[in-house]
């Protein structure tokens, strides 16, 4: 049940997001902030499952290695944010034209009376002024 959830959660939330996208657009995921997991929690699966989901509606996905690369170069300490002048080395550096970044939180289902609860912010910011659109 909790699988299916986030499956659909996810594919609803990839939906809304690629009628903002044309195709062939290039996107950065960045790694999910999982802040149920403490203090520098990511969600790597999470952020994986969303990138396969894009790239299943036809946007190019920069690598997660390219994109753990420019974290480390630049110095990136907190996972589901980014500045202005991160983003707009995105575009220069990772021919990126969006990147897509955020965070999210989950609850033991039995803290939430059995049923999964879970809670996802999700931005996409355009890198050629690092204008969020979504």
């Amino acid at each position: 049940m909790v699988v299916a959830m986030k499956h659909l959660l996810a594919g609803l939330l990839i939906c809304c997001m690629c009628t903002s996208l044309a195709h062939a657009m290039r996107v950065a995921v960045f790694p999910l902030e999982d802040l149920s997991a403490g203090r520098n929690g990511v969600s790597f699966d999470f952020t994986d499952k969303i990138s396969d989901r894009l790239a299943k509606r036809k946007a190019a996905i920069i690598s997660s290695q390219a994109v753990i690369s420019f974290m480390a170069r630049h110095r990136v300490r907190w996972v589901g944010m980014l500045d202005s002048d991160a983003i707009l080395n995105v575009k220069d550096e990772l021919n990126a034209d969006f990147v897509l970044l955020g965070s999210l939180n989950r609850q033991p289902q039995k803290i939430s009376g059995g049923l999964p609860d879970l809670g996802l912010t999700l931005f996409l910011v355009r890198t050629a002024d690092a204008r969020t659109v979504w």
